[in-house]
């Protein structure tokens, strides 16, 4: 049940951000259906599935991206490994930015990728869950 809300708290703060956010790409939307059909695909997916193809393309697609890290902080100046890394690495995560974290604390990150761009780092959102 927890990660039912956890999910749907994600998706609702994603299309939050993205709505918020200022895009190179502007959206007329004069009506309900124009809305709905500009607004991009959310679709949270795990770290070792989300591939260099699919983030390339997204934008085609209009797709937003919300991607899960799991990892754990593993010394005093907050570097830590991912303990779900995707097939060809990315090993290495920054908990620099949470406040709270300790040595051996485990962190969900939720990266949300810009809909309206193909590039592979373009991150607009950025959420870290101590558990």
């Amino acid at each position: 049940m927890m990660n039912r809300i956890k999910k749907a708290l994600i998706v609702t703060l994603a299309n939050i951000s993205i709505i918020g956010n200022v895009t190179s790409t502007p959206v007329q939307a004069r009506t309900f259906p124009d809305v709905a059909k500009n607004a991009p695909i959310t679709k949270v997916i795990d770290c070792n599935d989300l591939t260099e193809e699919m983030l390339t393309i997204r934008a085609d697609h209009n797709i937003m991206y919300i991607e899960r890290i799991i990892g754990k902080v593993t010394d005093n100046e907050k570097n830590g490994t991912v303990l779900n890394p995707p097939v060809d690495g990315g090993y290495y995560i920054s908990y620099a930015s949470v406040d709270d974290a300790e040595i051996g604390d485990t962190i969900i990150t939720y990266c949300v990728y810009n809909p309206y761009s193909n590039w592979d780092d373009d991150v607009i959102e950025r959420w870290d869950f101590i558990q």
